[in-house]
């Protein structure tokens, strides 16, 4: 019994340590449910444009000072939430801006790199989204450290950005928004800082595995980054996955790649997508990712013809 109690110790302590590796501490966060009309009435309080009023940011429910409420807007939430903030490009003049600022971020106590990671939506058109860094409470911004445009998928997309080791006790992040003036609306959602520890090693894709989905592998890639010696991701043969994933917008470098490949015999690894009401449906997608391989990987449309790109 005690050689039984021993090994049964060992698998729970081993457990752990899987977990807290890739644990990482939440630096700020706003998901926009709570009761607020614009910017300034969210608690703690954000700032941002507030003219000409079509260029405020909204919550999505509330169009009172825009000039119409028109502009395609659904789902009204990431991850099926009810709310988020909402950029008017209905009425909005063509190539005009607006921008919705955090409050000032205290990012002194946390050690590791910082990431960013939100949602963005835009049902079709290309309007743009581009994410500022101000290390003085917001009195100077530097250059862009990631622009989106969103070319029409329809659904809600996870994004992430590396800010690096910052330490200051003052920071804001600003989303500038750039109108296409088109017929759709442009969002942001589950906005979160994560004080981060990067993935390293080897995880699995299957149904007994690290990971259940793409979507859950590139998701927990997006919010911790890549560490050391890269991340390979192995994917058991013979398996179907139906889902829309999200963008991989997390970089390798040529010593810490990202792979994701076929692990085993059998016939290759499908992945199905839907797609849904936007342009630019795709299966597999990378925006500002560098050093990915996908290697015995195949994609096939789920049904229909709402999926315009395989990879």
């Amino acid at each position: 019994m005690k050689k039984k109690y021993a090994i049964f110790a060992t698998i729970i302590i081993a457990n752990l340590i899987s977990i807290c590796v890739y644990s990482q501490s939440v630096i700020f966060t706003q998901n926009f449910e709570s009761v607020w009309t614009t910017p300034n009435t969210l608690s703690p309080s954000w700032s941002g444009t507030t003219v000409p009023s079509n260029n405020q940011w909204h919550k999505n429910s509330y169009t009172t000072g825009w000039s119409s409420s028109g502009g395609s807007y659904s789902p009204a939430g990431a991850n099926s939430t009810a709310s988020s903030a909402r950029f008017h490009s209905f009425d909005a003049a063509n190539n005009s801006i607006g921008e919705i600022i955090t409050p000032a971020i205290d990012f002194s106590p946390y050690s590791n790199n910082k990431r960013l990671v939100f949602y963005l939506t835009n049902a079709s058109g290309t309007d743009k989204i581009d994410v500022y860094l101000s290390l003085d409470g917001g009195a100077s911004y530097g250059l862009s450290v990631g622009t989106y445009v969103l070319s029409g998928t329809g659904y809600w997309s996870l994004y992430s950005v590396d800010l690096g080791n910052i330490n200051s006790s003052n920071v804001k992040i600003k989303f500038t928004a750039t109108s296409d003036f088109g017929t759709s609306d442009t969002g942001i959602d589950e906005i979160f800082v994560y004080d981060a520890i990067p993935l390293t090693g080897v995880k699995s894709i299957d149904a007994f595995g690290d990971y259940t989905t793409f979507k859950s592998a590139i998701e927990d890639l997006n919010k911790h980054g890549v560490g050391t010696g890269g991340i390979t991701f192995n994917v058991t043969p013979n398996q179907t996955f139906t889902e829309n994933l999200p963008i991989l917008s997390v970089s390798g470098t040529e010593l810490n790649p990202v792979i994701f490949q076929k692990s085993g015999s059998g016939n290759n690894p499908v992945i199905k997508p839907t797609g849904g009401s936007g342009t630019a449906d795709y299966g597999f997608a990378l925006v500002g990712a560098d050093y990915i391989t996908i290697d015995g990987i195949d994609i096939n449309i789920n049904s229909g013809n709402a999926v315009e790109y395989g990879f």
